[in-house]
């Protein structure tokens, strides 16, 4: 009897901590709910693909299958500072050794040394459908960030990425760096290509019926924009990708130096540098310009590349270098097909430093934007030990490029979709067609076929054109509340009203000059273009669907879709009601 009462008095008291540990598991339920429709919602998405060329888009989205899959970020550690650091500290530990390179040396004119190291086949070798020998080969030239070398995890995984699909993979380390003593007194920076055009140069020697492409992540990522803006078509790249470039690096360095990013991330990139520096300093103590012990006294990249960097390059300024190192105001130089990957949500290229604009003008440059990722992040799903984002996006599109890039080719370079033959072109989307880039798609087929829907411009219609008296088939004017612009999405999604467009599509009227860009309807009621086209141009189709396949041109060329892209920017980094220029209020 002593042993049951015994028992049933554990048991009940095992029940009454139970029952007091209660109240807090709907709490832990409810927190538990709520991060994971934050994360469904807001971070899982998929990429955005920006780019001037409806031919690119298409290539892109065919070729490389994760740029229209959703993107998971690692749902533990989404959050841009834990992503960067913890997928890096991870990976670090669990890839273990680099592999096995070839290691080449280079000399420059200077006095100083290049390595190369190389991950190479051996002989003959069948990939695929594919039959390699050595000297077709294609190569891949790798070029890490700022304190990184072969034995970084992130660029051993591209060399691997490499070797794997059946090409040749060659790490550019820096000077000075993974190791090696400086030469000459002279050691790299962001704005100087030299080093890069003598190692393109050393592998079109050795390997000249090899085609040849280059991949640059952070700082190598910089130096490879830079240089192919620089040299254009003679570049002898057959094609590049960057990875995580600071495109404004005022914006980058101004971000790095806010007091968390500072104790986190660059702290330690600048203590990096000095070491680099200390192992080196005998080659520069000659080096009249530089106090190198004030130099190593530098705690931030910024006072680093001040007292250093651009003494050791001739600027006569720290703002000087970083003005001819930024890439942002290089976009429309570019000639070559290179294709950018950026998160939103990284601290080292803040979002609205990167030049979207811009991107959208030049038919060669494809920029893929993911919703988070950090800095070099971008890990997947539950652990970041798996393939990143990064890893596929990289393995698909040099593999797009070495085996379908005759289909670019083929194509007229820099053709949009031109109102007079968007019939038989195929149609662009600019974007993913989730969330609200979707909405703005809708719009931007919607809206011109059916401008006269009084809906679109009474709820519709950016903040600051709301005094503007609508055309007269719109019904009139009249003061517009949140509540008519929250209404757009139910316009907007509204299907019974979307097909009747295609129903209504010969009753559209002619916009007033304020507003429209059409000036005349052909016999079968359809907008005819002007013939000088500005630079939004609407673009139309034979087939009014009620989808986003319908009206779009290469781009998003509407003022309403502008906005709403705009305001999708804005969405990505967690801020509804960010200014980025023009503020739509019509919210999810």
């Amino acid at each position: 009897m002593a042993e049951e009462y015994l028992s049933d008095s554990r048991l009940r008291s095992w029940l009454s901590i139970q029952w007091e540990n209660w109240p807090s598991f709907p709490l832990v339920v409810g927190v538990a709910l709520t991060v994971a429709t934050y994360y469904v919602k807001c971070v899982a998405k998929k990429p955005l693909l920006i780019t001037g060329s409806a031919d690119c888009a298409d290539f892109l989205q065919r070729r490389c299958p994760v740029l229209v899959q959703e993107y998971y970020p690692t749902v533990w550690c989404f959050t841009s500072r834990a992503h960067t650091l913890i997928c890096g500290i991870i990976r670090d530990l669990a890839d273990g050794k680099p592999p096995s390179y070839r290691q080449d040396i280079l000399h420059t004119p200077d006095g100083g040394e290049i390595h190369l190291d190389w991950l190479e086949h051996h002989g003959d070798h069948h990939h695929g459908n594919h039959h390699h020998d050595n000297k077709t080969r294609p190569t891949v030239l790798i070029m890490p960030g700022l304190t990184g070398n072969s034995g970084s995890a992130y660029v051993a995984r591209l060399a691997r990425g490499a070797h794997k699909q059946g090409y040749r993979g060659v790490v550019f380390n820096n000077r000075g760096t993974n190791g090696v003593e400086l030469k000459s007194a002279r050691s790299y920076c962001a704005a100087n290509t030299d080093d890069l055009h003598l190692v393109v140069s050393h592998v079109k020697t050795l390997y000249p019926d090899a085609p040849l492409m280059a991949v640059g992540v952070s700082l190598g990522g910089i130096i490879l924009f830079n240089y192919v803006a620089k040299l254009g078509k003679d570049c002898g790249l057959v094609a590049a990708m960057v990875v995580s470039v600071s495109w404004n690096v005022f914006e980058g360095t101004r971000s790095l130096e806010e007091t968390v990013n500072k104790l986190l991330f660059n702290r330690y990139l600048a203590k990096g540098l000095t070491t680099n520096l200390r192992r080196n300093r005998v080659v520069f103590d000659q080096h009249g310009s530089i106090d190198i012990d004030h130099a190593l006294q530098a705690s931030t990249i910024g006072e680093f590349d001040e007292r250093f960097t651009a003494k050791v390059f001739g600027y006569e300024s720290l703002q000087h270098y970083y003005t001819d190192a930024s890439p942002h105001h290089k976009v429309p130089n570019i000639q070559t097909p290179i294709l950018c990957l950026n998160a939103a949500d990284d601290i080292f290229s803040p979002l609205d430093s990167i030049p979207i604009d811009e991107v959208e003008k030049n038919p060669n440059i494809a920029l893929v934007m993911t919703s988070h990722g950090g800095h070099i992040g971008f890990g997947d799903w539950l652990f970041p030990t798996r393939e990143s984002f990064m890893d596929k996006l990289y393995q698909q599109y040099v593999d797009a490029v070495f085996k379908y890039g005759q289909e670019l080719a083929n194509e007229e370079e820099g053709k949009w979709v031109d109102a007079q033959d968007q019939r038989n072109s195929p149609t662009q989307k600019a974007s993913s067609d989730t969330g609200l880039f979707k909405l703005c798609l809708e719009f931007d087929t919607i809206m011109f076929s059916y401008y006269n829907k009084s809906a679109f411009h009474e709820r519709c219609v950016p903040k600051q054109d709301q005094g503007t008296s609508p055309p007269p088939a719109a019904g009139g004017g009249g003061k517009r509340t949140e509540a008519d612009y929250r209404h757009c999405n139910e316009v907007a999604e509204d299907k019974i009203w979307r097909e009747s467009v295609k129903n209504e599509w010969k009753g559209v009227q002619q916009w007033e000059d304020n507003w429209g860009f059409l000036k005349e309807y052909d016999q079968k009621g359809r907008p005819k273009p002007q013939k000088e086209l500005p630079d939004r141009v609407p673009v139309y189709s034979d087939n009014m669907p009620n989808t986003t396949n319908g009206v779009i041109g290469s781009r998003m060329r509407t003022d309403i879709g502008r906005h709403m892209f705009q305001l999708e920017r804005a969405l990505m980094t967690g801020h509804k009601k960010k200014k980025l220029g023009t503020e739509l209020m019509c919210y999810d």
